[in-house]
């Protein structure tokens, strides 16, 4: 995908006691966007603080099994929300814990030998 950057140019002419404004637009660069597989692994969510639901995205650098779990903050595991082979690239989905109280979660990412930990915090 290409973005164009824009410099607007203007000038104005005088024609029968009217003033005449003009734009110009001139492409002062152009940047080619691709959609390139991410480096390393990547866990957000949002919104956060949520209310019964909130999404979880996730990037992985290649193709490879994944474990995606919830912990309370006593570290007790509470919910398995992945736990299977996924493509590599970005992927998100919904997380509906209208079953759970109210307090801190811990939104575990594992894959290929990385990790990454969200605090996530529900409140009904």
């Amino acid at each position: 995908m290409n973005m164009w950057v824009y410099h607007i140019q203007n000038y104005g002419a005088v024609v029968d006691s009217s003033y005449h404004l003009f734009l110009d637009f001139v492409p002062l660069a152009v940047e080619t966007v691709r959609d390139v597989l991410p480096h390393d692994l990547h866990l957000t969510t949002y919104p956060n603080p949520f209310n019964s639901a909130t999404q979880i995205e996730f990037a992985l650098p290649s193709t490879q099994r994944l474990s995606l779990k919830l912990y309370d903050v006593l570290g007790r595991e509470v919910a398995v929300l992945m736990n299977e082979i996924q493509t590599a690239g970005r992927h998100r989905f919904t997380f509906d814990a209208s079953g759970l109280p109210s307090g801190v979660y811990l939104c575990r990412l594992e894959a290929g030998g990385m990790a990454q930990t969200r605090k996530i915090v529900l409140v009904k």
